[in-house]
């Protein structure tokens, strides 16, 4: 019978117990580097990736006398009604532009928030999943007994193995086909508009909506290409004339869904063709937009990208994580045991993740290098909390923002399920271009459902319902006048 020492037991519960190493890119994705690409600025972005959804920011003009003014980027710019169907545009050097009224072609909007939804059926590639039976490798623990001999006698204790097994199981298939389906559009009106481009690459929008009433949007945006084909493009989301800002967005564009000549590309960790807002990357990815205008360089910056050809691992060790926990670290799971636990984790900045159902999540940050290679994390037990579901949200890109009194602030992305303080709480459900806010009172362990159709459609009706009396409001106004 084979005897192992003590002292070969203790190191394979030693190698066993750091078994699990925290990657800064997790998921099997390739990590992100730095970038610096080239770019383009393009004049409309609607014309172009109209079928993304973009939300922009729009600025209502007022004019006196067929004038106004205003200011985007730290420019000044003067605009004058010519005619009825002509406008000009100038800047502050003296740069000027002028455009004819033209009527768009159901593609472009001011506001977003104010449109529909509506019901068509369109053809695009959609996913079709199948399932075979076959054979999987799959991992498998185990626990195995292990004997040692001391002054002659013997105590059996047990240890964990991984092993590799074959069966059978259901496995999934998925294919894209390009089928025709019924899915939900933006009803978008025709509206009249001028469209002015400086030599600057400054360009901009004027819509002319009802009651002469005029709106400004900058509706161009920065196109970049990586060496794998996957475009950078980012937009005005917030009309200041600045597309890398915090409150501006990028869509990672990998094919066109619409298009029967394209074809299923993935964006590597990114949700392909989804508009990211820029401070959920920085928080989140740790990533930093800048741009070198003179030779027309787009520089991205990832804060980790220094440690990507480090080898070297430090160790963290989480203290008083709680049963029934979940782990997570830079968004992947991880298994965790209760108590205290100490990981392998690369070097790098990381974000720590401790959810447990009846109680808001545990979040925080560490950082771990060549010289500080060993840190520690201990969990502290957060406020309680209830659970919200949102059904029947249909659009590809929103964010749910929760927020109390009492001073907790967080916000989830494209996340149907999450969790809020027990006790009066208002949720904010954002989605082009409109904002949903729902006040809550919950207790703990509470489970509340928000139809996101259901209470978007009851809006519309009790605006509907609003409008005559505002209509007649309006009238008394002006015969007063």
């Amino acid at each position: 019978m084979k005897c192992i020492s003590p002292l070969l037991l203790f190191f394979s519960f030693i190698n066993f117990g750091f078994s699990q190493t925290f990657k800064r890119w997790p998921n099997g994705k390739l990590e992100m580097t730095n970038k610096e690409l080239s770019y383009q600025q393009k004049a409309n972005i609607f014309n172009d990736f109209k079928w993304t959804y973009p939300t922009i920011k729009s600025i209502p003009i007022v004019f006196t006398n067929k004038n106004a003014s205003f200011d985007v980027a730290g420019k000044r710019f003067s605009v004058a009604i010519v005619s009825d169907k002509k406008m000009s545009l100038i800047s502050l050097n003296g740069n000027s532009s002028e455009s004819d009224e033209q009527i768009s072609e159901g593609n472009m909007y001011y506001d977003k928030a104010a449109l529909h939804y509506k019901a068509v059926t369109v053809s695009s590639w959609t996913s079709y999943t199948t399932y075979t039976n076959q054979s999987v490798s799959v991992s498998r623990t185990r626990s195995v007994p292990v004997i040692t001999w001391v002054n002659g006698k013997s105590s059996t204790s047990y240890r964990s193995e991984s092993y590799t097994t074959i069966e059978y199981r259901s496995v999934p298939h998925t294919e894209q086909r390009y089928t025709p389906h019924t899915t939900y559009v933006l009803d978008i009106p025709k509206y009249p508009f001028y469209a002015f481009k400086f030599n600057d690459s400054i360009s901009f929008v004027i819509y002319k909506a009802d009651k002469e009433k005029y709106y400004l949007q900058n509706a161009s945006y920065l196109i970049a290409k990586d060496k794998d084909g996957i475009n950078h493009i980012f937009i005005d989301a917030n009309c200041n004339g600045d597309f890398l800002d915090e409150g501006d967005k990028v869509m990672f564009n990998s094919w066109d869904p619409y298009s029967k000549t394209s074809s299923y590309r993935s964006a590597g960790m990114f949700k392909e063709n989804n508009w990211y807002d820029l401070s959920f990357l920085q928080i989140n990815n740790f990533l930093s937009f800048s741009k070198d205008p003179v030779n027309g360089k787009l520089k991205i910056d990832y804060e980790n990208s220094g440690f990507s050809d480090d080898e070297d691992k430090g160790k963290v060790t989480i203290e008083n994580i709680p049963d029934d926990a979940d782990l997570f670290v830079n968004g992947k799971k991880y298994h965790d045991k209760k108590g205290t636990k100490t990981y392998k984790t690369q070097f790098g900045k990381f974000i720590v993740k401790i959810s447990k159902e009846g109680f808001l999540d545990y979040e925080t940050t560490y950082y771990v290098d060549k010289e500080n290679p060993i840190t520690s994390i201990k969990y502290q037990t957060p406020r309680e909390a209830s659970n919200v579901e949102i059904e029947n949200i249909f659009q590809k890109s929103y964010f749910v923002t929760v927020s109390d009194s009492l001073g907790y602030n967080h916000t989830y992305s494209n996340t149907p399920r999450c969790r809020i303080p027990a006790g009066n709480t208002n949720v904010s459900i954002y989605s082009d271009g409109f904002t949903l806010n729902k006040q809550l009172s919950t207790k703990a362990g509470d489970k509340t459902i928000i139809d996101f159709e259901a209470e978007v459609k009851k809006l519309k009706v009790d605006e509907k319902e609003a409008k005559p009396n505002s209509d007649v409001e309006d009238k008394k106004i002006d015969n007063e006048r």
